[in-house]
């Protein structure tokens, strides 16, 4: 639960961050997806950054 709940801060984030594109990978029970900085479905925690959300959630990695 604790994974879902810091994957959905971060693809939750992504939209109110800038629009230069950093791209985050994520593996989920052996199923990898990438999201892209801005992305609408994206929500950060307030004053974090995309880069930071994405380094501080274990099963992702910035690309």
């Amino acid at each position: 639960m604790k994974k879902v709940l810091l994957f959905a801060v971060v693809v939750g984030g992504l939209a109110f961050t800038s629009c230069s594109k950093s791209e985050c990978e994520c593996t989920f029970d052996g199923v990898t997806t990438v999201y892209e900085e801005g992305d609408p479905e994206i929500v950060l925690a307030d004053g974090q950054s995309f880069e930071d959300a994405c380094k501080e959630s274990e099963p992702c990695k910035l690309k």
